[in-house]
């Protein structure tokens, strides 16, 4: 069931729409995110597609796949843990409508939830949603992560169950400008949810929410109050308050399975007696891959501990707990975080000792290597205390998040450059001895950051020129202390940008007639999904195409008409790329010029008026 080489989830496979359907909308949630890896999101939402590859080599379906996504994904992060990317796309501001910044109370709470919800439609048919949870985060991250995931048909009658996962929805989108497609929860209330084999039931908990009975007092994890017979908790983070409560909660020894870091750090008081230790394996913290662990060695990739679950068994019923919930406090009173609880009862291979047998078992074909070793209390060594500088980065990134950065966009006399004027509040942010913050745009890789002044407005003037396609609202802040760097991040800037950039930059990447006609040919067909800027396609304008490209040869044209007969939308979706690049005048004569619109005009008249 958890064998790291047989139960692997594909994030991208999950998040594939059924075959004949499509997206319509999807949620996610995630702490932190990575904008390089949002790239590659899209394609497999919309077109099925593996998550792989570079954010630089665009193909032509995830070039469609991008600049639509935010028209149908919204993705919920923490407000501060946007990664800065090693190299900006362009592409990337396709995102900017779809992704929100939370900004979390207090600074010692954060948004942790990693969840997806996508809807799928097919003509004819009743909605498919997607479920996803996990403990993975929207990034390149490849630590060990564990994820459920299911789908369900909207059905006739709501599903009592269903409600905590629509109020968890609801309280996204409550402190936003955005507004949730009342349809989208409506249909999710009457979705039964495919159970795994074994299990009975399945809940859902939102943690840190507000409780909708309760006179909106926050929701706690389930965890906080149950007692258990048996108890197997898997965490990369422990604190010793949560601990101790476990021990007061359960009647047998608790199978504890974390990093050597994070057991190091408890009182030795706290895990004498109650519990059985174990430590993720050194082997696979730098495993190179699944396929190869006995080849581990110190220059492979990272595979530290990430994933967090818990199984409870009492009268018989074994209970999971999967999400995005730590073993500590935080994760448990004040945090938003989502667990998703599968209830099984009488089956051996859902219980706490089976589920140990296989997380202390070797591996398959490793030669030895196991997932957990035994953790010896005498081996814990005094850890160099980060704690305290941990902390004052979180709290200087709260108060850096929290002030006001407005911007102004000033386009130069010629015409043809902007530059940046911003609006830095930070009177009320404090740095202590030794700490400085530098900011500067996301685009700028040339001029030095401007040193924010704490405690006094900051008017900054002193970046540009950009071209209109290199605009972007997104600020890279810093944070150093005694000049060595701590942490860099994203904020967004408010600013009102021009309304023509989107459709600048999308000119500058189809740049030609022969990338037209081939962008053409995927939205006709899905046909035609190579490099766009590979050289060693051939191009579409050659052979039976004609010397013009569009009306000599009958291809395009019988592909034009099987879409006018078959699936009209594929056109809908050729008129607004056609509107898009007329839009661009200093490209029209180019590529759409009078001989094609005449052609155009022949099919136009077929485009679906929604």
């Amino acid at each position: 069931m958890l064998d790291p080489k047989q139960n692997r989830v594909d994030y991208g496979s999950q998040l594939a729409p059924p075959d004949g359907y499509e997206l319509s909308a999807a949620i996610g949630t995630t702490y932190s995110l990575d904008m390089e890896a949002l790239m590659l999101i899209p394609v497999s939402l919309f077109y099925a597609q593996p998550i792989e590859g570079d954010p630089d080599q665009i193909r032509y379906d995830m070039l469609d796949a991008i600049t639509n996504a935010s028209k149908k994904i919204t993705l919920f992060c923490q407000k501060g843990q946007i990664k800065v990317p090693k190299k900006y796309h362009p592409l990337m501001a396709y995102w900017e409508n779809g992704i929100v910044q939370v900004q979390m109370k207090k600074d010692n709470q954060s948004f942790h939830p990693k969840v997806w919800i996508a809807r799928y439609e097919k003509e004819g048919l009743s909605a498919v949603y997607r479920l996803m949870v996990t403990s993975r985060n929207l990034t390149f991250d490849q630590s060990w992560d564990m994820a459920f995931s299911t789908m369900g048909v909207v059905g006739n009658e709501a599903f009592e169950e269903n409600q905590t996962l629509i109020d968890f929805i609801e309280q996204l989108y409550s402190n936003t400008k955005k507004r949730i497609d009342r349809k989208f929860l409506f249909e999710l209330a009457k979705v039964k949810f495919k159970l795994p084999d074994g299990v009975q039931q399945i809940k859902f908990h939102p943690i840190g929410i507000n409780h909708r009975f309760k006179n909106n007092a926050i929701v706690k994890s389930p965890l906080v109050f149950e007692d258990w017979d048996q108890l197997l908790i898997v965490s990369p983070f422990l604190d010793n308050k949560t601990l101790e409560h476990f021990k007061q909660k359960t009647k047998k020894p608790i199978a504890l399975f974390s990093s050597k870091e994070a057991l190091d750090g408890i009182d030795r008081a706290v895990l004498q007696n109650k519990f059985e230790l174990w430590k993720f394996s050194p082997v696979l913290e730098y495993a190179i891959n699944l396929d190869s662990v006995d080849e581990a060695s110190s220059d492979g990739v990272d595979q530290g501990l990430h994933a967090k679950f818990f199984i409870g068994l009492r009268d018989g019923k074994s209970n999971w707990f999967i999400g995005s919930a730590n073993c500590t406090d935080p994760a448990m009173e004040r945090n938003i975080e989502f667990l998703i609880r599968l209830v099984s009862e009488g089956k051996d291979r859902f219980k706490p000792f089976s589920i140990k047998k296989q997380l202390t078992g070797e591996l398959a074909d490793s030669k030895g290597i196991k997932l957990f070793e035994p953790y010896d209390l005498e081996e814990g060594v005094d850890q160099p205390s980060t704690i305290n500088l941990d902390l004052q980065i979180r709290k200087l990134k709260y108060s850096i998040s929290k002030a006001k950065l407005q911007g102004r966009i000033e386009e130069s006399e010629q015409r043809s450059s902007f530059g940046y004027f911003m609006n830095y509040d930070a009177r009320k942010l404090k740095l202590e001895e030794g700490f400085k913050i530098t900011l500067k745009p996301l685009v700028e890789n040339s001029k030095k950051p401007y040193l924010i002044k704490a405690g006094e407005i900051n008017e900054i003037y002193s970046f540009g020129p950009y071209s209109e396609a290199e605009l972007s609202p997104f600020i890279v802040f810093t944070i150093y202390k005694d000049d060595i760097q701590l942490s860099s991040f994203l904020l967004e800037m408010d600013v009102e940008l021009p309304e023509s950039r989107l459709g600048r930059i999308f000119s500058l990447i189809i740049d030609n007639r022969d990338k037209f006609l081939k962008y053409l040919t995927f939205l006709l067909t899905g046909e035609e999904t190579s490099l766009i800027s590979d050289p060693n396609v051939k191009k579409a304008a050659d052979g039976n195409l004609g010397k013009n490209g569009f009306l000599d040869g009958t291809p395009l044209f019988e592909k034009m008409m099987l879409a006018s007969s078959r699936n009209p939308s594929r056109l809908k979706a050729v008129d607004d790329l056609v509107e898009r690049l007329k839009s661009e005048k200093q490209e029209e004569k180019e590529i759409i010029d009078d001989e094609f619109e005449k052609f155009w005009s022949i099919f136009k008249e077929f485009v679906p008026k929604k």
